[in-house]
């Protein structure tokens, strides 16, 4: 699992951020360089990493190519290439993480919902999951099932960055945040070590606290669940604890970042400049209230393969969103997506949270 929770490396660089984390993500097109970090931060055999480092290194360059020619083309069929630039580095991902049934991961995943409708709305139901890559994706980062979901638009719109604002001024749909804060603690005996994670919830738009739902957190994260006490559980924020404990510090920022993966939501995180403790990242889920919590990986390769399968096969359909207020949602989303999501994945990839600032473009 993806042991990489912050706070995580800020770089800087006098390139565009996105271009730096491109040309650091291109070292992962030589074999000889994914080779050695499958050896290294995957633990991989030298014979097993030399012929996943080969494979690993195709997806990547292939995604490099389709993004690339995606910042060249017209936006009727941007969302194509786009998607499969983040196919192809999802299964890179995959490969490198080896989750159950990996080797699953050729087929998309997922069925297109959008031909039994004539005009989008939020209410639209635009895909289906069944076995491959998406799901695939989604099972490193989350312990729920969605295998046979159908999603609607407005169930996987709203953990996505930037679009979540959008929507809603724009739809006048409730954004609610989950913050997460993460630690490993000592007791007050001080001979054991265990995990603590503190959820508190707010309005996007005036930032007003709301109630955590439990039942809601511990569907989207069933590790809560299985592996945690909760300690405190108010109004404002639900506080949970290993029933494991361990002798040291060590053995249990082991297990913290291990099972944190799968609680932080990645790729939905925020990075901010603290006047005392510098940049860090704030860890958050976004959903529209009363829709269920979904990864922002996972929401966004879902809602990429719906826009791609309508650019490509429904361009009707297409047209008719781009005269309506939904050429919003389509438009902030693939002008917007790759600013994170490829980044998402370069971190994965690496199995480090890195972040790029040039300073002169703040």
């Amino acid at each position: 699992m993806p042991e990489i929770i912050g706070p995580g490396k800020l770089v800087e660089t006098t390139m565009a951020p996105g271009e730096a984390i491109l040309s650091h993500l291109r070292h992962f097109t030589k074999p000889v360089i994914s080779r050695d970090i499958l050896i290294s931060r995957y633990k991989r055999s030298k014979a097993q990493a030399k012929k996943d480092s080969i494979n690993i290194s195709a997806h990547v360059k292939q995604a490099l190519e389709y993004h690339e020619s995606s910042k060249k083309c017209s936006k009727q069929i941007k969302p194509v290439l786009q998607y499969y630039c983040y196919l192809n580095l999802a299964v890179a991902v995959i490969i490198a993480y080896r989750p159950m049934n990996y080797d699953g991961y050729r087929s998309h995943g997922v069925e297109d919902k959008t031909h039994g409708i004539s005009n989008l709305n939020m209410s639209s139901p635009v895909i289906q999951v069944k076995k491959g890559a998406i799901p695939l994706i989604h099972s490193i980062l989350s312990d729920e099932a969605i295998n046979k979901k159908v999603f609607r638009l407005n169930e996987i719109i709203g953990a996505i960055p930037l679009l979540s604002y959008e929507i809603e001024a724009a739809f006048k749909k409730e954004i609610h945040v989950i913050k997460i804060s993460d630690r490993v603690i000592q007791d007050a005996t001080k001979r054991t070590w265990s995990s603590e994670l503190t959820f508190t919830t707010q309005i996007l738009s005036n930032e007003k606290a709301i109630g955590v739902q439990k039942t809601k957190l511990q569907k989207a994260i069933p590790i809560l669940e299985n592996m945690y006490n909760i300690l405190v559980d108010t109004n404002s924020k639900i506080v949970y604890q290993t029933k494991q404990t361990w002798t040291t510090e060590g053995k249990a920022k082991i297990n913290h970042n291990k099972n944190c993966a799968k609680i932080i939501n990645f790729g939905g995180q925020l990075l901010v400049e603290d006047a005392n403790l510098g940049y860090r990242s704030i860890y958050q889920w976004r959903y529209i209230k009363g829709k269920p919590l979904i990864p922002t990986i996972t929401s966004t390769l879902l809602l990429s393969f719906v826009f791609a399968t309508i650019a490509r096969y429904r361009p009707i359909l297409l047209e008719k969103i781009k005269e309506s207020r939904y050429n919003l949602i389509l438009d902030v989303f693939i002008n917007e997506t790759d600013g994170y999501i490829i980044p998402a994945f370069r971190n994965l990839l690496y199995r480090e949270e890195l972040a790029v600032m040039n300073r002169n473009l703040v």
